[in-house]
């Protein structure tokens, strides 16, 4: 269009390159504008995601705190009223309960290995009574 309006002049022929160069390099900057404002639109765009995520991930830290302070508070709830020399008492008993339960099964094998005799003398016997 510039180049159009020149033609006339008497330069012409000499200022036709040099015209049509800067008019190309006019529409190339006219084009890094557009592609710059879509790219800025776009980051736009980003933004609003990026502060819809930080909301999100504040309301999630606020939740968590909630929980972890309900979990607190239920854990505090809970006690045992231990005294240590009541739990030592019980655990004497324990013990022993286990010495008494050792005691009965040695017992039990004890007569097991009787019976087994006693089956294996009435096996001899009946063998020689045969």
């Amino acid at each position: 269009m510039l180049t159009a309006a020149l033609g006339a002049a008497t330069d012409g022929d000499r200022l036709a390159p040099l015209l049509a160069a800067g008019e190309r390099e006019r529409a190339a900057g006219e084009k890094l504008e557009q592609d710059f404002r879509a790219k800025r639109a776009a980051l736009g765009g980003y933004d609003e995601e990026i502060a819809r995520l930080e909301r999100q991930i504040e309301q999630d830290r606020r939740a968590l705190e909630a929980a972890r302070a309900d979990w607190e508070a239920e854990q505090a709830a809970i006690v045992f009223p231990l005294d240590l020399a009541d739990v030592e008492g019980r655990l004497s008993l324990v013990d022993e309960l286990r010495g008494e339960l050792d005691k009965v099964h040695a017992h039990d094998q004890c007569i097991a290995g009787i019976e087994a005799d006693q089956r294996g003398r009435w096996s001899a016997l009946n063998q020689c009574r045969s």
